[in-house]
């Protein structure tokens, strides 16, 4: 049991009073209950193993740039560009 459970249940409250007991007619259970409805639309898995990823051309282009980019050495003020020659 959690720690905020724990507090709960010490407090006065009951577990039947959250999700209603099995001993109760007309308990909710499952998807029929308001609280376990709300605590699992905020649940999200940790890892998504399952969900297959799209990579297209663009995407690996744009990685490959952006990981230029994240490598590239900061600008030299001593090695400025300079403007060409005026004749």
């Amino acid at each position: 049991m959690s720690p905020e459970l724990a507090i709960y249940v010490a407090a006065g409250g009951s577990l039947a009073d959250i999700c209603g007991g099995s001993d109760e007619k007309g308990s909710a259970s499952g998807q029929k209950c308001e609280a376990c409805r709300l605590i699992g639309a905020v649940l999200v898995p940790r890892n998504c193993h399952g969900v297959p990823l799209l990579i297209s051309d663009q995407t690996r282009v744009l990685t490959f740039v952006a990981k230029r980019l994240h490598h590239t050495r900061p600008l030299d003020p001593t090695r400025l560009t300079r403007a060409p020659p005026t004749a």
